[in-house]
């Protein structure tokens, strides 16, 4: 990954933290009546902050592993992320999100070690949920590579035309430009 990616990379995952973690507090109080006192809450939101943070760490961890030439290790610090479990307060589908992109890397790392495996863990990260968000799309991506690296080009070219239909549902909803579908034959 080069540098400007990194970068990227980095800050779309503090910017998904950072929500994440406002969403998990904002969670916490829905439905009462702001001035009722939340018995515990303080320990909760804190159990909230502590995962976001330790998968945060995963990453970092994970980062500096591949840096030094490490692939194993970085694959020791985003299991360990996985392993953790996810606090109540956390949304489901902010934990799946988070959860999925940690499969997501841990088959792009797989990939160049054991394609059965990135496979495996694509698999993995998708069984928690196909959505239409970017990070359905990495792991149909990552199962793409890992089928087209055990040689099944025409279940990757599945993968790979799932992920585009789902990166144009994302483009057409940011641009507002309705439903129709190149990818599918529409207008």
């Amino acid at each position: 990954m080069n540098g400007g990616a990194q970068v990227l990379r980095r800050c779309a995952l503090a910017a998904l933290l950072a929500l994440a973690a406002l969403l998990a507090l904002a969670g916490c109080s829905e439905g009462r009546d702001a001035a009722e006192p939340v018995a515990g809450a303080g320990r909760t939101a804190n159990d909230a902050r502590e995962w976001l943070d330790r998968i945060a760490s995963a990453h970092a961890h994970a980062d500096e592993a591949l840096a030094a030439g490490q692939p194993d290790r970085a694959r020791t610090f985003l299991n360990a992320g996985l392993a953790r479990e996810v606090p109540a307060e956390i949304a489901g589908e902010h934990a799946r999100a988070l959860r999925q992109d940690l499969w997501y890397r841990l088959s792009a790392i797989g990939l160049a070690l054991e394609p059965s495996q990135a496979l495996r863990e694509a698999d993995q990260g998708l069984a928690l949920g196909r959505h239409d968000d970017l990070f359905s799309a990495n792991l149909l991506v990552a199962r793409g590579r890992a089928l087209q690296a055990l040689g099944r080009d025409t279940e990757a070219a599945s993968s790979y035309h799932e992920a585009l239909q789902i990166d144009e549902r994302l483009l057409n909803a940011v641009l507002g430009a309705g439903a129709g579908s190149q990818l599918d034959g529409g207008p």
